[in-house]
């Protein structure tokens, strides 16, 4: 696939994988390449999590592919300056002697998610805080390397910089924002459940008791503040441009319009990466929570079509088993 969709034909080459890592690169990657990685594996936290996120890439990095996990052999251009960054859905692919990355579709994917974050970033009224694009196609988009790390990478201003990230969105998506009756809201959200819960929901008995009981809280609200929203708003989706402090927002696969409540869960309330099961938990209105809650299921359902065969039913199983036990857990309290 990567020979076929995104190089041009030459020569025989070598990669070799990291699974560890998420990487697949060149025995002998350029400076470049390693302090991309570097950076992406550096964590939060105490000295014993910063020690090994420090020293474990640079073992295997340094190893000339002897501890990589497998190697391919692409029929392509690739050198020192290469690497290629699987993500869920698709491929990223740096070219640093370019400063240049590449994004195309897996196989097996379709790729409407991908022409979606097209659409919108070659909108007229792009703000600033979203990366240019250099060029896109069905296939795919190109745009240029950011200089920098992403804010869960950060550890110092990281609360400062995640309100400042978060009042960028506002003040772009607040041209837009407009009341809708709570009814009104509620029945839009079912249609789009309903749209979307096909074969690959196993547990649809589970779905529509926690659906009814999350929308029946939407539909008793008067009126509902919706606006413009990211839709992953979380830290691996906010970077930080060295040097200038520059806010980028980048991933806009899921962008489109929901409760003004939505994207400040998922940044601040723990939404993701910690899942609707512990969000449901929180000291939050009920209203607000239930609404949030049934964005989050079309959210994870339009997830789940999007992958191929039967891969992601049974992480979708779980996650609406979680939010059915606490549901349960709650009515019995109460």
């Amino acid at each position: 696939i990567i020979c076929n969709v995104y190089f041009f034909y030459t020569q025989e080459k070598t990669l070799y994988i990291y699974p560890e890592l998420n990487t697949i690169i060149t025995s002998s990657p350029s400076k470049k390449v390693k302090e991309y990685i570097y950076t992406e594996f550096s964590v939060r936290g105490n000295i014993i999590k910063k020690t090994a996120s420090y020293l474990y890439p640079r073992l295997l990095l340094n190893s000339r592919g002897i501890l990589a996990s497998e190697k391919i052999t692409i029929c392509a251009t690739a050198d020192p300056d290469t690497l290629i960054y699987p993500c869920n859905k698709k491929y990223r692919i740096f070219d640093f002697n370019k400063n240049e990355v590449s994004v195309i579709v897996k196989s097996g994917f379709n790729n409407n998610d991908l022409l979606n974050e097209i659409a919108f970033r070659q909108r007229e009224d792009i703000p600033d805080f979203v990366p240019t694009l250099l060029k896109a196609d069905g296939n795919g988009y190109t745009e240029k390397i950011i200089d920098g790390k992403p804010l869960a990478r950060i550890g110092h201003n990281f609360d400062e910089l995640k309100k400042s990230a978060y009042e960028k969105l506002l003040d772009y998506s607040k041209t837009g924002k407009h009341p809708i009756g709570g009814e009104e809201y509620a029945n839009i959200l079912n249609e789009k459940i309903d749209g979307l819960t096909t074969s690959k929901v196993k547990n649809k008995e589970v779905l529509d008791y926690v659906r009814s009981r999350l929308i029946k809280l939407v539909g008793e609200q008067e009126k509902i503040e919706v606006s413009f929203s990211h839709g992953d708003l979380q830290a691996g989706n906010i970077w930080i441009e060295n040097g200038t402090g520059k806010i980028y927002i980048i991933d806009w696969e899921s962008w489109g319009e929901r409760s003004v409540w939505y994207d400040k869960a998922v940044l601040f309330d723990g939404l993701r990466p910690y899942g609707a099961a512990q969000y449901i938990r929180r000291d939050i209105p009920e209203a607000e929570k239930a609404t949030v809650l049934s964005e989050d299921i079309i959210f994870n359902l339009h997830e789940l079509n999007n992958l191929p065969e039967d891969y992601g039913e049974e992480q979708f199983e779980a996650y609406i088993n979680g939010l059915y036990e606490q549901i349960k857990e709650t009515e019995v309290s109460k």
